[in-house]
């Protein structure tokens, strides 16, 4: 994101930073040696849990834009977790906020619900979304 000011190659362009599809989008980035997916659930350093749909740098920091997990989000029973990321946000999506990405400190693999088990696990590795499935395999 360059606010306009000093554009000097294509990447600075509004459709670089706001018009990809997820799958020409970054789909990661590495903080201290551990990666964060987009579509995936981050828990941050304040303990909120977020999900990255955007990756973007701003004035020599990279942020990520996200979406806040609430109830709406989140549907529990006895057996499962469901999460559903609602369809086709935009990078101007006003429920997207950014988010430094030196806040991220748990990626979706070490989330702990408040009775200890992984939020992976009670997820069984799927998030869903409108028109989409993210599925990821678990070993454990």
């Amino acid at each position: 994101m360059s606010d306009g000011i000093d554009i000097d190659r294509f990447a600075q362009s509004l459709k670089w930073l706001q018009h990809l599809s997820p799958a020409h989008r970054p789909p990661m980035c590495d903080v201290n040696g551990k990666h964060f997916y987009i579509f995936e659930p981050v828990q941050l350093n304040s303990a909120n849990v977020v999900v990255p749909i955007f990756f973007y740098q701003y004035k020599m920091e990279l942020y990520g834009k996200c979406l806040t997990l609430n109830s709406s989000h989140v549907v529990r029973t006895a057996q499962h977790t469901k999460i559903t990321i609602p369809g086709r946000l935009s990078f101007d999506d006003p429920q997207l906020t950014s988010v430094p990405v030196i806040h991220f400190e748990f990626d979706y693999s070490e989330i702990q619900l408040g009775n200890g088990s992984l939020l992976i696990q009670a997820c069984a590795g799927i998030i869903y979304g409108e028109l989409l499935c993210y599925s990821y395999f678990w070993w454990g």
